[in-house]
C-alpha cells in the first residue's frame, strides 16, 4: 500500500498460502471489495477509514520506482489542470 508514492505497508503470503489461494480459492471469488472485508464466516465486517482521491488497480505488481513515477505524473497532471482554470 502506497500513500503519495511512498510505500506504507507490504502484505505477504508465503508460497504455500499463495498456491492454496490460487489453486483453491481464486475461481470462487465473486467480489473484490476495497474498504471493507469479512474475515470470518460469521460475517464480522471490518471497514477501512481511508479517504482516497485516486485508487488504481493493476493486473501486475509494480516496482517502487514505477509507483513513484506514476504518482509524480499524476500530481503534475492535476497541478497543470488547476493552472488552466
Amino acid at each position: 500500500m502506497y500513500l503519495n508514492g511512498e510505500k506504507l505497508y507490504e502484505g505477504g503470503y508465503n508460497k504455500k498460502q499463495w498456491e492454496y489461494f490460487i489453486n483453491n480459492r481464486l475461481d470462487s471469488l465473486k467480489y473484490f471489495c476495497i474498504g471493507r472485508c469479512s474475515m470470518s464466516h460469521e460475517g464480522y465486517w471490518h471497514y477501512s477509514k481511508m479517504n482516497a482521491y485516486t485508487l488504481r488497480l493493476y493486473n501486475k505488481a509494480l516496482s517502487e520506482s514505477q509507483v513513484k513515477d506514476n504518482y509524480k505524473k499524476s500530481v503534475t497532471y492535476h497541478e497543470n489542470i488547476s493552472l488552466e482554470k
